[in-house]
């Protein structure tokens, strides 16, 4: 069953292109921690180069939370502390003594001449019970090729879709993994708020978003929900385990979660757009 999983990037960083709060307070992560917590969100996604997000969510997660961590580690350049070292800081840092998954960052390091010892020690920290699963990050279908080659024991994989990305949603690979078991994680469902906004409000380098996002206003007014809710249904499909959600307080992963529960139908005929609008590394 699909689950909301928290993004957590905004705890370390003003993320978001449409953030306008900021880097969250102690007082904004513990509410929203708790707000989490309470709509039974189980899953929650960070990384180590999310600046202190770690230590905030080590500091700041209810005491009752039963939450499981994804964390991110990259390659580290030559001569600083090795992967082991860095997986025993995120739970130091998270105050766990196991991760739920553990992801590489970039799929550069798979390409890199050091990438078989980065494997075995993956393998070999998924062996000894700190971390359940393990995998990469991927951004498209060049990536997921590279990774099923170099890495074909993963089971775990995050990767973008939204209700105008489903390039990797409807790719076969992705079925086959989950049906053996890979746990598929989705982010980018709400492409860093820009799905979320007015389209006559859309900086000019994304008016190209425009068309889709009122043909989806369309939807939803037909419907009787709002636009939030048929983006969360865009990525509820049997094949995603977990859906990552960022907000900025506690009253937008309210808002969220209610969106959730309506179980809209996803809709049809929403177009999808050029995939360099949709790669923030582009941008």
């Amino acid at each position: 069953m699909t689950g909301l999983v928290l993004g957590t990037a905004q705890l370390g960083h003003p993320y978001g292109l449409t953030n306008e709060v900021g880097r969250l307070s102690d007082a904004g992560v513990a509410e929203l921690l708790g707000v989490a917590v309470a709509s039974g969100i189980r899953t929650v996604d960070t990384a180590e180069a999310y600046g202190d997000a770690e230590d905030r969510l080590g500091a700041l997660m209810p005491s009752e939370a039963r939450v499981g961590y994804v964390t991110k580690v990259a390659l580290p350049p030559v001569g600083e502390s090795d992967v082991p070292d860095r997986i025993a800081a995120s739970l130091a840092r998270l105050r766990v003594s196991t991760l739920h998954g553990l992801l590489l960052h970039r799929v550069a390091d798979l390409v890199d001449g050091r990438h078989p010892l980065l494997l075995t020690q993956l393998r070999a920290a998924r062996d000894a019970g700190l971390v359940r699963r393990v995998g990469v990050s991927v951004y498209d279908a060049d990536d997921l090729e590279l990774v099923l080659e170099v890495f074909p024991d993963l089971d775990l994989l995050q990767f973008p879709g939204s209700v105008v990305d489903r390039r990797l949603l409807e790719n076969s690979r992705i079925g086959t993994l989950a049906a053996r078991g890979v746990e598929c994680h989705v982010r980018s469902v709400f492409l860093q708020g820009l799905l979320l906004q007015d389209p006559a409000a859309l900086a000019p380098r994304f008016a190209a978003l425009g068309p889709a996002l009122l043909r989806l206003d369309e939807h939803a007014r037909e419907r009787g929900v709002d636009r939030l809710a048929l983006l969360l249904a865009a990525v509820r499909v049997d094949e995603v385990a977990g859906v990552v959600v960022g907000a900025t307080g506690a009253g937008e992963l309210q808002q969220i979660v209610r969106s959730w529960d309506a179980r809209a139908e996803p809709v049809r005929g929403v177009d999808t757009v050029d995939p360099a609008l949709l790669d923030p590394r582009a941008w």
